[in-house]
């Protein structure tokens, strides 16, 4: 048997409908049977490991084919993204006398990120980041357009949570913890708007 730790070559000749088929078996579990199926996140972060083993190109490439729905889960399960601009624009409002904007300021820079563009994008896990990096920085160089729009969605995700306007047939617990009730498939769920 060949684990999946060892298997960046054959993954990397998989088709994109391939990937899809063995990401929908794979990276969606249930801890035991009769309970709802949930989002493997550090299975998500293994499968971003071998992808970029494979090669960044290929993973980048990959990224901008899997469906977009699936692609900001993945992600967002992973990392947590911060548009710097609206973020400058709330701690002004705040004043800099504000002890809980200075308390998120010191959680923000207490953990691995990098800034593409407006953004900040933070580790929300360790396990995975170096791969998530070399990702990322494929995806600004070789599909930066795809970069925006995955970027612009996922620093949207905690403002549509906490104004409770997440869209689709998920809850927005459903949509931040992964949980997902009578899943067929992610595809076409439109769960993450940000409407």
């Amino acid at each position: 048997h060949v684990g999946l730790e060892d298997a960046g070559e054959l993954v990397s000749l998989a088709t994109t409908e391939q990937l899809t088929a063995v990401f929908d078996d794979d990276l969606w579990r249930s801890p035991r049977p009769g309970l709802d199926e949930t989002f493997d996140t550090a299975r998500t972060a293994l499968w971003l490991e071998v992808m970029v083993e494979a090669g960044e190109e290929f993973a980048a490439r990959r990224m901008t084919e899997l469906d977009e729905d699936l692609v900001s889960l993945a992600l967002h399960r992973q990392v947590l993204v911060i548009d710097l601009d609206e973020l400058a624009v709330e701690m002004a409002e705040r004043g800099e006398e504000d002890d809980e904007a200075m308390l998120l300021e010191k959680a923000l820079e207490s953990r691995p990120y990098e800034e593409l563009g407006q953004y900040r994008v933070i580790a929300r896990r360790h396990d995975g980041w170096d791969a998530m990096v070399s990702l990322l920085v494929a995806l600004d160089r070789d599909h930066h357009d795809f970069l925006e729009r995955l970027l612009d969605r996922l620093a949207y995700v905690i403002p549509a949570w906490r104004n409770r306007s997440v869209t689709g047939r998920a809850s927005a617990h459903a949509a931040l913890s992964g949980t997902w009730q009578a899943r067929g498939s992610w595809t076409g769920e439109g769960w993450l708007t940000g409407e």
